[in-house]
């Protein structure tokens, strides 16, 4: 390895280093403040549709991709043979005066001359390259310092949020949140018999969801509609009664929708008397 290919390196390592940090540190800022948000929004109660927090996770992991290839760019863009080639383009510098240090030597060539010309490139470069090269890193310098900036103000975001507590803990939960969406809605009653003036205890399951609308009948008579809150774990009770007659009930949300619960009435016993004549 030359001497100039050495001066080169030292000088294009930190801009590279630099512009590597900065690359990776706004995507990483931009994947904590995608994280955040939706902590936040869990903490609402404004993001319970399940799909959420996976959809969440698959921007980061775009975010993240998206950051090594732009640092994997910037590298390549700051090798020893592209800054040699820029200082060359547009920084005035003699064509070849710098890239012809870096190529091997050809036959014929005088070893004292071209060892000569090695050291004379190597030191312009020890002397003149970090001023040459202020155009470029300048704008990595700023890069730099705003990928700084994006991480401490994602991470800021998401740590007021608080994700170590319910319910902002379900963004570190993306495969329970996508078994959650598969999961169809339930509905059961506390009795499946009951006698004539009594009442049922409905219980309505659809994890991850926020509301479910919940359907009751009686026979000959339409549906009834009452939309119902769920809690956290997506569950809530109703209590329908007193019946007087069969009641039919059922329960939809996100577009899934429970089987039909049939609660059988009983209807009282007469008792008459009987003569014989």
């Amino acid at each position: 390895m030359s001497r100039t290919h050495g001066a080169l390196g030292r000088l294009a390592t930190p801009l590279r280093r630099r512009s590597q940090l900065g690359s990776l540190g706004l995507a990483m800022g931009f994947a904590l403040f995608a994280l955040g948000a939706v902590a936040w929004l869990a903490r609402a109660g404004l993001l319970r549709a399940p799909l959420w927090i996976p959809l969440a996770w698959l921007i980061v992991a775009g975010l993240a991709a998206a950051g090594v290839i732009w640092a994997r760019q910037g590298a390549r863009r700051l090798s020893v043979r592209a800054t040699a080639d820029w200082l060359e383009r547009y920084a005035g510098w003699r064509r070849g005066a710098v890239s012809a240090q870096l190529e091997a030597g050809t036959a014929g060539t005088s070893a004292a001359l071209r060892e000569l010309a090695d050291a004379q490139a190597s030191e312009r470069v020890r002397r003149e390259g970090d001023a040459a090269l202020l155009p470029i890193a300048q704008p990595i310098r700023r890069r730099a310092l705003a990928g700084l900036g994006a991480v401490v103000a994602g991470g800021l975001l998401l740590v007021s949020a608080r994700p170590w507590t319910a319910p902002a803990t379900r963004v570190w939960h993306p495969a329970s949140a996508l078994i959650d969406a598969a999961k169809p809605v339930r509905l059961s009653a506390s009795k499946l018999s009951v006698q004539r003036g009594d009442s049922v205890m409905l219980r309505i399951e659809a994890p991850g969801r926020a509301t479910a609308a919940l359907y009751t009948r009686s026979p000959g008579d339409t549906w009834v509609t009452q939309v119902v809150s769920l809690d956290q774990s997506g569950r809530a009770s109703r209590r329908v009664g007193p019946l007087a007659a069969d009641l039919f009930a059922r329960a939809t949300s996100g577009g899934r929708g429970s089987d039909t619960v049939h609660v059988t009435v009983q209807l009282p016993a007469f008792l008459g008397s009987l003569s014989v004549t």
